[in-house]
């Protein structure tokens, strides 16, 4: 998804460097020089568990190297449903996830429609299905709401 993004949108594709520090903690890494750049940071939530964290780090990693602003394109954004059971969770989620980026771009692909009013930035939802080739409809969104 990254790499067809990045030929939609005329831009560079850089792959965060993750490891593992000695006490059990990831350190994400940029390497590259984003400052006054625009950032999209490419990430599926659909299992949220698994990458949220990194996800935290490379928005603050590029905040902290000057990033004029810093989005997510996330194609599943599992915490954004609004369900039973789902509240505390997608609520933590949402504040711990807003301050850290600018913009938000995802994909309802499943008929649940995320809360708009959730998030503090600026959000688009490409509405999807299974078939449909989102590429182009996220780049679309992604002009529209990057700043």
């Amino acid at each position: 998804m990254a790499e067809r993004l990045k030929g939609l949108l005329d831009g560079e594709m850089c792959v965060p460097q993750m490891r593992r520090l000695p006490g059990g903690e990831t350190d994400v890494g940029l390497g590259v020089d984003l400052h006054g750049r625009r950032v999209a940071l490419v990430c599926a939530l659909n299992h949220p568990d698994a990458n949220f964290l990194a996800l935290l780090c490379a928005a603050r990693a590029a905040s902290d190297l000057g990033a004029a602003s810093v989005g997510l394109v996330a194609p599943g954004l599992a915490q954004a449903r609004d369900g039973t059971g789902e509240e505390v969770s997608s609520k933590l989620f949402t504040a711990l996830l807003s301050p850290q980026i600018d913009w938000l771009v995802t994909v309802d692909s499943h008929g649940i429609h995320p809360q708009q009013t959730v998030y503090d930035v600026p959000m688009r939802v490409v509405q999807a299905s299974a078939a449909t080739d989102i590429a182009p409809l996220l780049a679309r969104a992604i002009g529209e709401v990057m700043v």
